[in-house]
């Protein structure tokens, strides 16, 4: 679907989406609050939430973040992937209900 990858999309540039609200961007705030709710649709566990937040909003490697948290490098990358995919699916659920209703349309 068109989606995959979206949420890795977005969150790699998520400092540059969240600026550009306050440029009068509404594009961007609509991405945000869009973001938002795939967040909390998807049920991050706090671990995973944490380990996004780690790698996409304080910018760590997965090896400075695990090393932080005093854990494997790949129990991390496990947690971010988790969280990662978890997203991915609302996303792609999304892209099937618009194709859906282009379809229908």
């Amino acid at each position: 679907m068109k989606a995959k990858g979206r949420a890795k999309g977005l969150l790699t540039k998520i400092h540059e989406i969240d600026n550009r609200r306050f440029l009068g961007d509404t594009a961007a705030s609509d991405i945000m609050i869009d973001f938002a709710a795939a967040v909390k649709m998807a049920e991050l566990t706090p671990l995973q939430t944490e380990a996004l937040s780690m790698l996409y909003i304080d910018g760590y490697t997965q090896q400075q973040a695990a090393d932080l948290l005093g854990v494997e490098r790949s129990t991390f990358a496990k947690r971010a992937k988790n969280g990662l995919d978890a997203l991915e699916e609302i996303y792609q659920y999304w892209a099937f209900l618009d194709e859906r209703e282009d379809a229908a349309a």
